[in-house]
C-alpha cells in the first residue's frame, strides 16, 4: 500500500473515539471501530494504523466540537499522521437524515473528507487558545454576576 492515503474520520466525545478508516481511493466501506478516549489506547491505535499504511500518508478529520483542539495535538504527537478540524456548521446535511449515532457521523465525516467536501478551520497555537479560553470564561462569569444580581433585586423588590 505504499504511497496509498489512509482517510479516517472521527467523531468524538468525553470517554470514546468512533473512527471510521478507508485505504486508498476505492475502499467503499469503511472499517468502524470504537476507541477509549486515553492516550495508551490512541497511541496503541495510531501505532496500528501507521503499520498497516506502510509508509503511505494518514489524514484524519474530526469536527470541532467540545473536545476543542486538544485531540488534534494529542494525536499529532503520537505519530506522522495529519489531523485537521472541520467546521460543524459546513458540514453538508442532507434534510430528513434524522437518525444520528457515532458510526453514522464518523463514517459520513470520513467519505465527505476523502472527496474534500469538508472546510477545516484555523487552529490557534496553545497559547492562543488559553488566552481565548480565559477571556471567554471572564465574559460567561461577568454575564453570570449581572443575572444573580437581578435574581436578588427581582426577590427584594417581591418582598418589599
Amino acid at each position: 500500500m505504499g504511497n496509498c492515503i489512509t482517510w479516517v474520520g472521527i467523531d468524538d466525545d468525553k470517554l470514546n473515539l468512533t473512527v471510521a478508516v478507508l485505504r486508498g481511493s476505492r475502499q467503499k466501506d469503511p472499517d468502524i471501530r470504537k476507541v477509549p478516549n486515553e492516550d495508551r489506547a490512541l497511541q496503541r491505535w495510531v501505532r496500528r494504523l501507521t503499520r498497516e499504511a506502510a509508509g503511505g500518508e494518514i489524514r484524519m478529520c474530526y469536527e470541532a466540537g467540545p473536545n476543542g483542539f486538544s485531540l488534534m495535538r494529542r494525536l499529532e504527537s503520537m505519530g506522522p499522521v495529519a489531523v485537521e478540524v472541520m467546521a460543524p456548521s459546513l458540514t453538508p446535511r442532507r434534510s430528513g437524515a434524522r437518525v444520528k449515532t457515532d458510526a453514522i457521523d464518523a463514517k459520513k465525516l470520513v467519505h465527505l473528507y476523502r472527496s474534500d467536501e469538508l472546510r477545516a478551520i484555523a487552529v490557534p497555537d496553545e497559547e492562543s487558545e488559553s488566552s481565548r479560553d480565559l477571556v471567554r470564561m471572564q465574559h460567561r462569569l461577568s454575564e453570570e454576576q449581572t443575572r444573580k444580581r437581578h435574581h436578588i433585586l427581582k426577590f427584594l423588590v417581591r418582598r418589599g
